[in-house]
């Protein structure tokens, strides 16, 4: 799947779940002209690795911990770790096979919501040492060009 699709995939979802579409901010090595919000509500970072709490490795910077919503873009394979991670708590991820949410309650989980074609929502919980939930609302991964 193609890097630039990916990313305008999550910046699409971030601006329609945004009252305030300039309450975004996205990191330079993922998009070098995209939105950096002073006061960023929604904040969209590069990762390459989760653990089953919803963190990745990388913390956000000092100025953007006030963010109350993080997304997580991977755009090449997504690790699994299961260990505990110390770094952002992401809601929501993107990766080239799929798009997982974080669902803080009743139990912490990740949720597969969408699979790119030719993968399925048991490849993905096959790679994973912790378990990912799948329900009927997993739809596909479908990024239009």
């Amino acid at each position: 799947m193609e890097q630039a699709l990916l990313l305008r995939l999550a910046l699409d979802d971030a601006r329609a779940s945004l009252s305030d579409s300039e309450a975004l901010w996205v990191a330079e090595s993922l998009r070098p002209d995209g939105p950096r919000s002073e006061a960023p509500t929604l904040v969209i970072v590069p990762i390459v690795r989760v653990d089953a709490g919803g963190h990745t490795v990388e913390p956000l910077p000092m100025d953007l911990t006030e963010a109350t919503r993080v997304w997580g873009v991977c755009l090449d394979t997504l690790e699994f770790d299961e260990g505990v991670l110390e770094g952002a708590r992401l809601e929501r991820i993107y990766c080239p096979t799929a798009m997982l949410t974080f669902d803080a309650e009743p139990l912490p989980r990740w949720r597969v919501r969408m699979v790119a074609p030719g993968i399925s929502a048991r490849d993905l919980q096959d790679r994973a040492p912790f378990g990912l939930v799948a329900g009927p609302d997993l739809c596909p991964l479908a990024l239009a060009e």
